[in-house]
C-alpha cells in the first residue's frame, strides 16, 4: 500500500501476532507505519475480541520504534 503512493498504512492484529512482519514493515517504512490493536486490559485482544494473545499493548508499540529488535 506504501509503495503505491499512501502516506501511512494502519497494521493492526497482524503487528501483535506477527513480530518480525512488524520490525520489517516498521524498519522499511519509517514514520509510516500506525500500529492499531485492540485491548483487553493491559493485553493485545485478537480474533473479534474473543481471546487475548499474550502480548502487551506497550510491547507491541515499542516493536514498532526505531531501532527496535526483533523479536
Amino acid at each position: 500500500m506504501l509503495e503505491t503512493g499512501a502516506r501511512w498504512a494502519v497494521v493492526g492484529t497482524r503487528a501483535a501476532l506477527d513480530a518480525a512482519f512488524l520490525a520489517d514493515v516498521c524498519r522499511a517504512h519509517p514514520d509510516r507505519v500506525i500500529v492499531a490493536v485492540d485491548a483487553r486490559g493491559a493485553h493485545v485482544a485478537v480474533k473479534g475480541w474473543t481471546e487475548t494473545s499474550g502480548e502487551r499493548v506497550g510491547d507491541v508499540g515499542r516493536r514498532a520504534m526505531p531501532g527496535a529488535r526483533r523479536a
